[in-house]
């Protein structure tokens, strides 16, 4: 196979990972969704809070939205986020906004460096194969860091802008839980795998790039955890 056809190949394989096309509502429903599903696998998981209410609304939430009536399952989530409201944690008034503020300024510029990368190769994509297949594949690829914009920056964010201790504590373990479940992404996507072994010659080291502060993000909010037990 010439490296124009291993090309071509790749593109379709990109084109496969269909795109999730929706209104407003069900927008607003996803953004929130993946925003709050860290606190409820906390609250399953380690018994937290009401875990039966916890459970039955987050599943008429999800049976809400999957029939399309995203108007009763955004109000759903408006109770499940009163549900996982947390308590006060201990040692919350010794994180450190700085240090916080200092993994958003990384994590945001790792992301910064995947979307260069990702636009260079965008750029090649569509040099190469000038044709509506070849396109839209090429605009896929801007869903590969649109996974990673459900709630961590945000929360880290509000975090370091927080001057209440107790509200730095709760933004602090959500945003290791957040961490945590983009570490599981970029471990299992077949997309991410797929785009780092693209046949052109860009380096897109999304893995390595964004793992490094999402580690140290989860890290950090661990050391938390451990303190308040």
């Amino acid at each position: 196979m010439s490296g124009t056809e291993a090309q071509g190949e790749w593109v379709l394989r990109v084109l496969g990972v269909e795109l999730v096309k929706g209104n407003s509502l069900e927008a607003e429903y996803n953004r929130r969704i993946a925003s709050l599903t860290p606190d409820v696998m906390h609250a399953l998981r380690d018994g937290v809070g009401d875990v039966g209410k916890i459970r039955a609304v987050a599943d008429f939430a999800r049976e809400k939205a999957g029939s399309g009536a995203f108007d009763a399952a955004l109000k759903a989530l408006d109770t499940l986020e009163k549900l996982l409201t947390l308590p006060p944690i201990p040692g919350a008034e010794n994180i450190s906004a700085e240090r916080f503020g200092q993994l958003q300024d990384t994590w945001l510029s790792s992301k910064q460096e995947v979307h260069r990368s990702l636009t260079e190769l965008h750029a090649e994509i569509i040099a190469e194969f000038d044709d509506p297949e070849s396109t839209s594949a090429a605009n896929n690829l801007a869903r590969i860091l649109a996974r990673f914009d459900q709630g961590l920056g945000e929360t880290m964010r509000r975090l370091r802008e927080a001057s209440d201790a107790s509200l730095r504590g709760e933004l602090a373990v959500k945003a290791g839980r957040i961490a945590g479940i983009y570490l599981s992404y970029l471990a299992v996507d077949p997309l991410v795998a797929h785009v780092e072994a693209n046949p052109y010659e860009i380096k897109v080291a999304i893995k390595d790039t964004l793992s490094l502060p999402l580690t140290a993000i989860r890290d950090e909010a661990a050391k938390l955890a451990v303190s308040a037990h």
